[in-house]
């Protein structure tokens, strides 16, 4: 029988494989200046180059030629798993782990071809998770130790086109490619006396990586209702996955007082083809503006989508935003911004698995200098503007805790069971913009 450890082995960590745990959801970094500063409300009222991604019909409303650089996201996540490890016989260890991301959430270039007609260039990171997990569990005559690292980066590139239509209404359109890439590893080992002279052990390890390749058409629309009111339409077209591999490595070695078995499995690299990986999701927002300023709102619905061969599994999904934007002096802009942040994929509590909703709250000040420029230069000054903004978000999710029994040894000890997921977010994003 004791080739069913192993094999169950391979069962518990391929089933994890790849990980769910994530530090947040689509909407995990802001890629834009005053995106990150209002919390992401300005589908309504982009002007700036992160038009390209939130609304391309902003775009149209350029005046002049902007480069957005420098734009960097330094994040600190807390995590903590009340009874992360739990023995049968009542011992428990809590995981706690910090995590530091440096990310450069985005560096954009607007041309005006003409007014009312202008092309983008941008890349964006959206998201980015990188942590490692070491804890143990001593419970009497055991012991145990389960340790993680996950590394994960989202690259998007994209191309925009934004033109006026008419004096109050303007629309755009671009074309959004991905890679992501993920490295993951887990490792399971436990050990426990079962008589005076004798003992058994259990290690099972598995390491992972994976990519993608997706493709996604965006569509805008600006709309302005008065002098003061305006709106925004934001539609994402399915996300379609144009590549995608992963490939995985399992060891385990059982062993007691009468023998050792040891095994290992290499899976082959699997590649898929064209499949959908979401539905798409389309975003409406309300702006009201004033001579110092906006404030905006916005809800944006995503549906769902459920498909088994490529492992997704989305919910409907709804999020909302909010923000405000208010001119202090010439010079200096405060943003403040509410946002949601919520888990489209369905919640898992398996074995180092799990996710939440995030809600949070954005802070953000812009410094701007305007130079004038020579007569004889195509523009008559140029704007230099620096950004920066903070970033708070807590989740109180779901996560896959493990329970450990001595007793099975040396044959398969570990077991999943549901446990409680608390985050703590915070950011500082850091970004430069220079307007022609």
């Amino acid at each position: 029988m004791r080739w069913r450890s192993w094999v169950g082995s391979i069962v518990v960590l391929l089933g994890v494989w790849p990980l769910s745990a994530r530090a947040g959801n689509d909407d995990e970094l802001f890629v834009g200046n005053h995106a990150a500063m209002v919390g992401g409300a300005v589908s309504a009222v982009v002007r700036d180059a992160s038009a390209i991604w939130y609304n391309p019909a902003g775009l149209g409303a350029s005046d002049r030629d902007q480069v957005d650089v420098s734009a960097t996201v330094y994040t600190l996540r807390l995590y903590r798993v009340p009874k992360f490890i739990e023995s049968v016989t009542g011992e428990s260890d809590d995981a706690s782990v910090a995590e530091f991301v440096v990310a450069p959430t985005q560096i954009a270039y607007v041309r005006k071809l003409k007014p009312g007609l202008s092309l983008g260039l941008g890349y964006f990171v959206p998201r980015a998770s990188n942590y490692v997990l070491r804890e143990q569990l001593d419970a009497g005559r055991s012991t145990w130790q389960i340790a993680a690292a996950i590394a994960e980066m989202q690259h998007t590139g994209a191309a925009a086109i934004g033109f006026t239509l008419s004096s109050r209404v303007r629309m755009g359109a671009s074309l959004v490619g991905g890679y992501a890439a993920t490295t993951q590893s887990v490792s399971l080992f436990g050990t426990a006396a079962q008589m005076p002279d004798s003992a058994a052990a259990s290690s099972s390890s598995i390491i992972g990586t994976s990519s993608r390749l997706t493709l996604e058409p965006r569509l805008g629309v600006q709309l302005e209702l008065s002098d003061a009111l305006e709106v925004g339409i934001a539609v994402r077209g399915p996300e379609t996955q144009i590549y995608a591999s992963s490939a995985a490595t399992f060891n385990n070695v059982d062993a007691d007082q009468n023998a050792m078995l040891a095994a290992s499995a290499m899976q082959e690299p699997a590649t898929q083809g064209v499949a959908l990986r979401k539905a798409g999701r389309a975003g409406v927002s309300l702006a009201y503006r004033h001579p110092q300023g906006w404030i905006a709102a916005e809800i944006d619905v995503q549906p769902a989508l459920h498909q088994q061969s490529t492992g997704v599994n989305r919910d409907w999904l709804v999020n909302a935003r909010i923000g405000l934007y208010q001119a202090l002096l010439p010079t200096l802009a405060l943003g403040l911004g509410l946002f949601t942040d919520r888990l489209a994929e369905q919640k898992r509590w398996d074995v180092m698995s799990g996710g939440g909703d995030f809600y949070g709250a954005t802070l953000g000040l812009e410094l701007s200098n305007e130079h004038l420029l020579a007569p004889s230069e195509r523009a008559t000054s140029i704007v230099f503007n620096s950004v920066f903004a903070l970033r708070y978000a807590y989740c109180d999710g779901v996560f896959g805790r493990t329970r450990v029994d001595a007793n099975k040894l040396p044959d398969m000890p570990f077991t999943s069971t549901k446990g409680d997921l608390f985050v703590h977010e915070f950011g500082l994003y850091v970004g430069t913009g220079m307007r022609l």
